[in-house]
């Protein structure tokens, strides 16, 4: 994915079911993805862990400038310590 002869790109997995285990596949190859200019997760059952590794693989990234999240914050359930 770190090509110079690969242009900017977007990924957009909007709408799949990918969870956890695949918000963690995605932010292990981020770093490596210098090319990837937006990512769509939105919908995609990730929850704030997710979303967290996500941001996590993101650090350092210079091409992204456009990150998807909608529909993916879980709010705590009322059985929940956070639910406050």
């Amino acid at each position: 994915l770190n090509n110079s002869n690969l242009k900017a790109f977007e990924l957009n997995i909007s709408g799949n079911d990918i969870g956890v285990a695949g918000a963690q596949a995605i932010s292990m190859n981020l770093p490596e993805a210098a090319n990837l200019c937006k990512l769509d997760v939105s919908e995609s059952g990730i929850g704030d862990e997710g979303i967290a590794m996500i941001c996590f693989g993101l650090i350092g990234s210079k091409c992204l400038n456009e990150l998807c999240l909608d529909g993916c914050y879980k709010p705590p359930s009322k059985g929940d310590p956070r639910a406050a």
